[in-house]
Order: C-alpha cells, then structure tokens, then sequence
C-alpha cells in the first residue's frame, strides 16, 4: 500500500456508542497499531495476519 493506512475508514463499520466513545477507541487503535509498526514492522491489518502465517524462522 502506498497510502497510509486509515484506522478510522477500517473501523468505521464497527464503531458504536458516542462520538467520544468512538475517538477513544479510534485513539487506542492508533496506539496499538503504532505499536506492532515498532515491533513487527507491520503497517496495517491485513500484513498483521502474516506474521503468523510465516515459519518462525523465515526473516519478514
């Protein structure tokens, strides 16, 4: 992907609850997917995924 990733439009479908609720929830997504980018290099959902389809020892 050469845009960055929208957590917001990913999300959209399934946030509820009011508008605060839902900027929480959207600002602790940003946090944890800036936390597996750190970690795992991994820049959207769909790459999540593919740390686990890997063999361990495969470099990703």
């Amino acid at each position: 992907m050469t845009k960055p990733f929208n957590m917001a439009l990913f999300l959209s479908g399934v946030l509820t609850g009011s508008k605060v609720t839902q900027q929480r929830h959207l600002r602790q997504a940003r946090v944890m997917q800036a936390a597996i980018q750190q970690r795992w290099q991994r820049d959207n959902p769909w790459t999540w995924q593919l740390k686990r389809m890997r063999p361990a020892n495969t470099p990703s």
